[in-house]
Parts: structure tokens; sequence; C-alpha cells
């Protein structure tokens, strides 16, 4: 089994309320975890990687802050992913 830890020091967005911040961000915690446990891993992070930063562009969302995070984590791992050479799934 392979450990992976993730640390997201910063995660910038822009246009959602206050309110929904910590909705969107428990929901992108979510499926990024998901996505990780349940994807392909690009061979490179066997040895560990470090990805200092990445951009996802810009994404479109949904309104509901819960399917918005779902929508950001998708988005980040995808990101994480394809910055290490592999295939985002």
């Amino acid at each position: 089994m392979t450990r992976i830890v993730v640390h997201i020091e910063e995660l910038t967005l822009h246009g959602f309320d206050a309110t929904s911040r910590d909705a969107v961000g428990d929901a992108a915690r979510a499926e990024i975890a998901r996505r990780l446990e349940t994807g392909d891993l690009p061979s490179s992070w066997r040895q560990g990687a470090t990805i200092e930063r990445i951009s996802t562009g810009e994404t479109r969302l949904p309104a509901a802050p819960g399917q918005s995070g779902v929508a950001i984590g998708a988005a980040v791992h995808q990101a994480m992913v394809g910055a290490q050479g592999g295939r985002p799934s």
C-alpha cells in the first residue's frame, strides 16, 4: 500500500461567499482523497514527489458549494498528476 501525504498550503478561490468556504474546502479535500485512493498514480510518486505549485487555470464550477468543491478537487487532482507526468483520471 502506498501512503500519500498531500499538504495544500493555500487554495485561492475567487467568487465564493465567505460562508461557503468550509463546504467548498471539505468537498475539495474529499474529492482529492477519493481520486488518489482509486486512481492510477504516476510511477514517479513511488520514489517520492514534491510539487511546489500547480495551477488549474480557469475552471467552470457548479453553483452549489459542495458540488463546486468536488469540481475543484477534480481539477486539483488532475493538475497534481499532470505536474508529475502522469495521466489525469
